[in-house]
């Protein structure tokens, strides 16, 4: 008849690390665990987040970059060699909506009549609140960030895929042109309706794709 021998088994570096952690444990009791940031693609999802942030990303570039500019005119003496005055946010064609905002169109030239009324409609309802730069201003960049959100709408809905929504906020706030949805011209407010009635068609609401 046989005997089996049974050799103790030798100690190795996960029993030391053991016991290491459960002296430590007796002596300081048990570490609770890090509570952690939510994620903010998780809280509200990506389609919310990436828009928001892309739009949040490029108004601090934007006023930075005015910041600057100003800074440098004020301070040192830049000038535009055009002789143009210093505008901001309303240069350009926001001349004409500021003008239309605070006078209407029967009071200015033929010209007026090109500019989107949408824009001329909500500013002068918003102007008695917030004044007529403020009139103008506000409506476009709110139109900006839903234009985002309703652009990852699309982008999800088409692809299936939260990343391809996500790319679709981000681009759409950062692109070198977006600068414009920022400014108080009506492009903000044509992209908004556009992309809400490409939504509506690939809901089969056709009612409010007729409406955008």
């Amino acid at each position: 008849m046989s005997t089996t021998i049974r050799l103790p088994r030798s100690r190795d570096r996960a029993d030391d690390a053991a016991d290491d952690r459960r002296i430590a444990k007796s002596m300081f009791g048990a570490q609770k665990p890090r509570r952690r940031l939510p994620d903010l693609d998780a809280v509200i999802g990506v389609a919310t987040a990436a828009p928001f942030l892309g739009w949040a990303t490029a108004r601090i570039a934007i006023f930075g970059a005015l910041a600057f500019s100003r800074y440098l005119v004020n301070h040192l003496g830049a000038a535009d060699p055009t002789g143009r005055p210093p505008s901001g946010l309303m240069g350009w064609d926001a001349v004409w909506y500021l003008r239309i905002v605070k006078s209407g169109y029967s009071h200015l030239p033929w010209e007026s009549m090109r500019f989107f009324p949408l824009l001329a409609v909500i500013g002068r309802a918003l102007r008695p609140l917030f004044g007529a730069r403020m009139a103008v201003l506000i409506p476009v960049n709110l139109a900006a960030l839903a234009s985002g959100f309703l652009l990852a709408r699309l982008a999800r809905r088409e692809k299936g895929d939260d990343a391809v929504a996500a790319r679709a906020g981000w681009l759409f706030a950062l692109l070198p042109p977006a600068f414009v949805f920022a400014m108080g011209y009506a492009e903000a407010l044509f992209v908004l309706c556009a992309i809400a009635t490409f939504l509506a068609l690939r809901s089969q609401r056709f009612g409010w794709a007729v409406v955008g």
